[in-house]
């Protein structure tokens, strides 16, 4: 509070929401705190306007400068024209009137003078609940528009994704009437099923001059990350897939559980087949837990594959030149290098021998061998025609039974059992039941298949060949992560399971699964003659 006999210094803080309804203009709620001032004597010194932001945050830049320059004593008094544009909720009012108040700030509401009888306390509390309540209920009956919009598979606001329009009449999604927006979805998804990098997506991209994206500007790295995860594609709408803000705002990162969320497939147009954009979730995922990988200063093209017989990972292990000692790479258990009690005895692997000899067990059975790649594509396929009936009806049944025991936690949470046991046990049973659900896409799209020709797989793998043969770094990790699932190092053997598919026009061949053995004796056989060569 200033001194007596002094002029107060005040400033005025004005916001409009973002739902726009009823509110005062800007210009009047500023003309109503100056009218304010002129009458009683206040000497308006600064106005801090929020636009477009909710009364039911306090995350609003201006509003937070007010309370920091507040602290700092650069004025006594804040006048607002009315009380629910400082805050539309009863903590964050009482919150920051304490914080002023602290610091000898007045707070004045134009429209509502309480007073200072005890009965204003009363008044001033129903009146802040009144806002509260005003806000919530409008929050609702927007939410309840928007809940039946999205049942309707509608638009229902925000940034369109690329390769989309919205029916002026209809309000639904249409394909984009530029064909360029559609043809850059897809090439952005078939080069990332094919293991390209985001850098080379952009190149190729720019090559084609489709790197454009709704508003004109051209495709970052995380836009293109954005799109290969947006279901939509698929022709799946989904809303209100985003858990509730908190007091803090909205978190994009977390999401509902998958029964809470409006998902209707068939919703929108489909511009990238489901097979398609579930091996590019794959390939997302498998890069995220190998993120490391490709930072090792030695080339490293098993990371993130390699396994012991143990079950814990082979990690790289790099021992630079030295006296005497030349450089050497090597795969290391990871468990045994890390632990004491040294249980597990499997012994490490010269790394440039092991990846030698994997790329030339891949060319011989991926280029050198395709009458039989072909082959097992078209028998794999046969088979699971001929079974998938059964397959179809044992995934559903498994299916049903883990809904069963989801549908039993949540009772027993429901009644107070809120133990953190069940909530990790509801958590395994959501991931149980989504692989199963993509076993179930896997069978159902065995009958959209055909039968491969020899000629179509030649012509797909011609086009990595050279750069395979030629050592190219990112072309054999690449050509690795494709066709190889996983590498297990045994004592004696190494076992090598391939996982082969291949996207012909806009299907996926069946995943063709078999494995190789390499004996650990005649991998150092060829690593003393690589030595030799050297030396």
């Amino acid at each position: 509070m200033a001194k007596k006999g002094t002029i107060k210094r005040a400033v005025g803080y004005a916001r409009v929401s973002t739902d726009m309804q009823n509110e005062s203009s800007i210009d009047a709620q500023i003309y109503g705190v100056k009218e304010y001032c002129e009458k009683h004597g206040y000497c308006l010194v600064n106005t801090y306007i929020d636009f477009g932001i909710s009364g039911t945050t306090d995350q609003r830049p201006q509003f937070q400068q007010m309370i920091e320059d507040g602290k700092k004593g650069q004025f006594d008094a804040v006048i607002v024209h009315k009380g629910d544009r400082f805050a539309r909720s009863r903590n964050l009012s009482s919150t920051y009137k304490e914080i002023l108040a602290k610091n000898n700030i007045e707070y004045i509401s134009v429209t509502e003078c309480f007073g200072n009888e005890p009965e204003s306390v009363l008044l001033e509390g129903l009146t802040e609940a009144m806002a509260e309540y005003y806000s919530r209920n409008l929050a609702r009956e927007v939410r309840k528009g928007l809940l039946q919009k999205a049942r309707d598979c509608l638009y229902t606001g925000g940034n369109l994704p690329l390769g989309y329009d919205i029916d002026p009449e209809t309000q639904k999604f249409i394909l984009a009437k530029n064909e360029d927006e559609i043809k850059t979805v897809q090439t952005i998804f078939k080069m990332k099923a094919e293991g390209y990098g985001y850098g080379e997506l952009i190149q190729e991209l720019n090559r084609q001059g489709l790197n454009q994206s709704k508003k004109g500007g051209t495709l970052s790295k995380s836009a293109i990350n954005w799109m290969l995860h947006n279901e939509r594609y698929t022709g799946m709408y989904v809303y209100d897939r985003s858990a509730a803000k908190g007091p803090r705002g909205r978190n994009g990162h977390k999401y509902k559980n998958e029964e809470d969320t409006i998902r209707i497939d068939g919703g929108v147009p489909q511009i990238i087949d489901k097979e398609t954009f579930r091996n590019v979730q794959e390939i997302l995922t498998k890069n995220k837990k190998k993120s490391g990988t490709f930072k090792t200063k030695h080339p490293n093209l098993l990371g993130g594959i390699i396994e012991c017989e143990c079950g814990h990972s082979y990690v790289s292990n790099y021992r630079k030149e030295r006296p005497g000692h030349r450089a050497y790479a090597s795969y290391q258990c990871n468990y045994q290098s890390s632990h004491k009690d040294k249980s597990c005895k499997n012994k490490g692997i010269e790394q440039t021998t092991l990846d030698s000899a994997i790329l030339d067990l891949l060319y011989t059975h991926i280029y050198d061998d395709v009458e039989t790649i072909t082959a097992e594509f078209n028998r794999y396929r046969r088979k699971k025609l001929e079974n998938i009936d059964l397959d179809t009806d044992t995934i559903q049944r498994q299916i049903t039974a883990i809904e069963i025991k989801i549908n039993n936690i949540t009772d027993a949470i429901a009644q107070g059992m809120n133990q953190k046991v069940m909530f990790d046990k509801m958590e395994t049973l959501h991931l149980e039941k989504q692989q199963l659900e993509n076993d179930l896409i896997d069978v159902n799209t065995i009958e959209e298949t055909v039968e491969v020709t020899e000629d179509e797989i030649r012509e797909l793998l011609e086009k990595t060949k050279v750069m395979v043969r030629t050592k190219s770094i990112p072309e054999v990790r690449r050509f690795i992560n494709r066709f190889i699932q996983k590498v297990v190092v045994h004592t004696d053997n190494v076992e090598v399971t391939f996982k082969v598919a291949f996207l012909i026009g806009e299907k996926w061949t069946p995943a063709c699964c078999f494995t190789k053995w390499l004996s650990r004796e005649a991998i150092k056989f060829n690593e003393r003659l690589r030595k030799t060569s050297i030396a």
